[in-house]
């Protein structure tokens, strides 16, 4: 076997590790808390780091124009956040959570974490930190 042979299989792994994740927080958000993955992650965002612009959030995520767009309507629709245009340039908006955003974010953030913390108990300390 080539070396690049199994640095092939590495990869291949390491990306269906990630994938079973990504599905296993898809699946908890949505089917146990009542929100999507998308949902949440705009939450954490705002809740973390403040009010951001709509590609920020988009950036920070991860998700396209289009996919960020859509999770701000969606949770804007559920009164958990609001957009505000920048005086000076309407052409900027901010998304803001609303006290509604912060105390759902409050109720769902422990949950994911209490899991996730569940889902990575097999690694140690030093194991989590190098993939940190």
């Amino acid at each position: 076997m080539k070396p690049s042979d199994s640095l092939l299989r590495l990869r291949s792994r390491l990306l269906s590790a990630a994938r079973l994740l990504d599905d296993h927080e898809a699946h908890l958000v949505r089917e146990q808390l009542g929100v999507t993955r998308s949902d949440y992650g705009v939450l954490r965002c705002l809740a973390e780091a403040g009010p951001r612009s709509v590609s920020e959030v988009g950036r920070k995520l991860h998700l396209t124009s289009g996919a960020v767009t859509t999770a701000i309507d969606r949770v804007e629709r559920r009164g958990w956040v609001f957009r505000r245009r920048r005086p000076g340039d309407r052409r900027m908006v901010t998304v803001e959570l609303t006290p509604a955003g912060r105390t759902e974010f409050e109720r769902v953030d422990p949950v994911v974490q209490v899991r996730l913390k569940d889902l990575f108990s097999g690694l140690n300390e030093v194991e989590r930190a190098q993939f940190a």
